[in-house]
C-alpha cells in the first residue's frame, strides 16, 4: 500500500499542510486492535472488520491481486498461464506485523487452500522494494496489488505474468476509524486527502 498510497499523500500533505507530520506504521492483520490502543487514527484494510459501534469503515475502493516476475522470467514466454503454472516456481511474500495473531489468506491463497495447495515460499519481508529487488534476474514470483502495475510501467526488470481481474477475486479495500474523531476537523479533513489520493490508483467499485 505504501508505494502508491503513503508517498503521493505525503507530497499531497507538503503542498497543502507542510507543517503536518505523516507516520505510517507496518501492516497489521489487526487494525482495530491498533485504534483500540490509540496507536494509529486511521486503518486501511483488506477486510472488512465486523460492526462495532467503536468504530466507522468506508469501502473505498476495492483491488484484485496479480502476479508479478521478471521480464525474462520463463512464463513470459508462456499464453494463457494458469496458478497451476505459477506454483511450479517460489514465491517472495509480504510479511505482516509479527505481533499480530490472525491469518490473512489472500484471495489466491484462499483459492488453493479449497483444492488442497500452496504456494513456496522463498523469502517474505516486510519492505515492497526489497521483494521487487529479489524478483529482478530470477524465476521466482510474487502476488500483490493491480495498483503496483502502473508502478512497473517503467520498471526495466518486472512486469505482469497473471493478472486475476474476475469478480470472485475482488477485495474490498477499507478505511478505518474510531468513531471519537468523527467530529474533528482534521481527522475529517486528512479522511478526504487519503480518499482522493487512493481514488487514482484504486477501483471505486
Amino acid at each position: 500500500m505504501s508505494r502508491f498510497l503513503t508517498a503521493p499523500l505525503a507530497r499531497a500533505l507538503k503542498d497543502v499542510a507542510p507543517k503536518v507530520t505523516l507516520e505510517e506504521y507496518p501492516s497489521s492483520r489487526e487494525p482495530i486492535q491498533l485504534l483500540k490502543d490509540g496507536q494509529v487514527d486511521f486503518s486501511i484494510h483488506v477486510e472488512e472488520p465486523p460492526q462495532s459501534d467503536e468504530y466507522q469503515l468506508q469501502k473505498i475502493g476495492s483491488t484484485y491481486p496479480v502476479i508479478y516476475g521478471s521480464r525474462t522470467h520463463p512464463l513470459t514466454q508462456h499464453t494463457d498461464i494458469t496458478i497451476e503454472d505459477c506454483l511450479n516456481y517460489q514465491f517472495v511474500d509480504l510479511s505482516l506485523d509479527v505481533r499480530s495473531n490472525h491469518n490473512y489468506l489472500n484471495p489466491i491463497d484462499v483459492e488453493l487452500a479449497k483444492q488442497g495447495q500452496s504456494r513456496t515460499i522463498a523469502l517474505k519481508s516486510g519492505q515492497l522494494s526489497t521483494l521487487l529487488d529479489s524478483l529482478a534476474g530470477t524465476d521466482r514470483l510474487m502476488i500483490s496489488s493491480h495498483a503496483l502495475a502502473d508502478d512497473l510501467l517503467n520498471h526495466e526488470d518486472l512486469q505482469v505474468i497473471k493478472a486475476f481481474n474476475r469478480d470472485d477475486y475482488y477485495v474490498g479495500l477499507y478505511l478505518i476509524e474510531h468513531r471519537k474523531t468523527e467530529s474533528s476537523p482534521a481527522h475529517r479533513w486528512f479522511k478526504q486527502l487519503v480518499v482522493d489520493s487512493l481514488s487514482e490508483r484504486i477501483s471505486t467499485t
